[in-house]
């Protein structure tokens, strides 16, 4: 073999370990390329600060645009607002009112006269009305003399037949005999005793019971009428 021909033997073989050389090198020490991310992190939104609240005692001023003119003809127009107008703070809610005081049950009542009960040991007054005392004697329009301080304790006992009476409470310091406004299932005794013609309205009584004692007197009833148990 000629000296031309070992070369070129010798340069292809060469070639050959060259390229594996290469090969081996990309295989096993050149290192592998990453794959790009196929999403970027999103950076976080940035938080947004609250609106400052504004405080329900601190006025809020606002414009107000000025409002279509609506003043009838020949009268003078009320002036417009103008600049920033004050809107202020509510009123406070008020109180409720006091209750008034429970009444006082008075139970087992007897009739002494026309405005005085008893029950037990304790004596009560009604209030707001002038009785007649019970021997008293009443003449009416025709002459005829009746015990009409009897006739309105009858009437009065009647009424009640020793059921529960509801009376005020006494004031405190009060004493015992101090008058007191007294109810039997929702009647007040005094009006109902005024309104039957068996009194009249004390000093300083409320307004309805002037009105009922004006009743009876019209309507000529108790000791303003007939005499008391009259059949002729």
């Amino acid at each position: 073999m000629s000296s031309r021909a070992l070369f070129i033997v010798a340069a292809v073989i060469a070639a050959v370990w060259l390229g594996a050389g290469v090969w081996l090198w990309q295989a096993l020490i050149a290192p592998k390329a990453q794959p790009p991310e196929q999403t970027a992190a999103q950076a976080p939104a940035p938080e947004t600060a609250p609106e400052p609240q504004q405080s329900l005692t601190t006025p809020v001023f606002e414009d107000i645009k000025p409002s279509r003119n609506i003043t009838p003809p020949g009268t003078t127009p009320w002036p417009m607002p103008e600049g920033p107008v004050e809107r202020l703070p509510a009123d406070p809610i008020p109180e409720p009112p006091p209750e008034p005081p429970k009444k006082t049950q008075i139970t087992r009542v007897i009739v002494e006269d026309a405005r005085t009960l008893i029950s037990g040991d304790e004596t009560i007054h009604i209030a707001g009305i002038e009785t007649r005392d019970a021997d008293e004697r009443c003449r009416d329009a025709e002459g005829y003399d009746w015990p009409c301080g009897q006739a309105a304790i009858t009437e009065l006992r009647m009424l009640v037949r020793g059921r529960s009476v509801d009376c005020a409470p006494l004031p405190d310091g009060a004493p015992p005999q101090t008058p007191r406004r007294c109810d039997l299932a929702g009647t007040d005794l005094a009006e109902w005793l005024l309104r039957q013609g068996w009194g009249k309205p004390a000093p300083g009584a409320p307004d309805a019971y002037r009105e009922a004692h004006e009743e009876a007197q019209k309507e000529k009833r108790g000791e303003y009428g007939r005499a008391w148990g009259r059949t002729d």
